[in-house]
């Protein structure tokens, strides 16, 4: 299964002295609509899987792809799942000011802005859940873990005239899911564009 997500907004690097928080939480905000949309536009996100009565005596919540997971009193709905033997590769476009040929510029070195959006793309674990505030039930985010993450492709670019706003970068995020182990609940994504 294939899709993209989209960024825009500040993406700073993430630091031992500074988790940034507010920063992964504004991430999720972000995302968390178009992984909505995308359980509501794909079919194979929307419909039980029909083979689960036939091959089962038992259906577990967590083995479901929309089954929520709890952290703290909050509900999650993670898409990629390692119970599910989900992994996924991202191929990820990022603009943003300065040099185009720079990984390491005024704005921080790469590798700890994508910290930063790795951590924002999966579920936040208890420490984080202070920078939640409002949101919505269930909440909705790419992976269970960042481990799920088993490729990774950057393209950095030059973002002419970007807002003033501190670290400010506008990502094309392309998520390619795959699947380690063929099983009755995930069989459904073999092959699905």
């Amino acid at each position: 299964m294939r899709f993209r997500l989209t960024y825009s907004g500040s993406l700073p690097p993430a630091r031992k002295d500074n988790r940034r928080v507010e920063e992964k939480w504004a991430i999720r905000k972000h995302i968390h609509p178009q992984i909505q949309d995308l359980y509501k536009q794909e079919h194979i996100l929307s419909t039980p899987p029909i083979l689960m009565t036939w091959t089962r005596n038992e259906w577990t919540p967590e083995d479901k792809v929309d089954a929520p997971r709890k952290v703290g009193s909050r509900e999650f709905i993670p898409l990629i799942r390692e119970k599910l033997h989900m992994v996924c590769d991202l191929d990820i476009t990022l603009l943003s000011a300065g040099s185009e040929s720079s990984v390491i510029t005024k704005e921080g070195d790469l590798d700890h802005r994508l910290t930063t959006l790795f951590d924002g793309l999966k579920m936040p674990t208890e420490p984080d859940m202070k920078g939640a505030g409002d949101i919505e039930q269930p909440f909705y985010c790419l992976m269970d873990d960042d481990a799920r993450i088993i490729s990774l492709t950057v393209h950095k670019d030059r973002l002419l005239s970007p807002p003033d706003i501190d670290f400010y970068a506008l990502l094309l995020i392309d998520v390619t899911i795959r699947i380690l182990k063929v099983t009755p609940d995930n069989n459904r994504f073999v092959g699905a564009s």
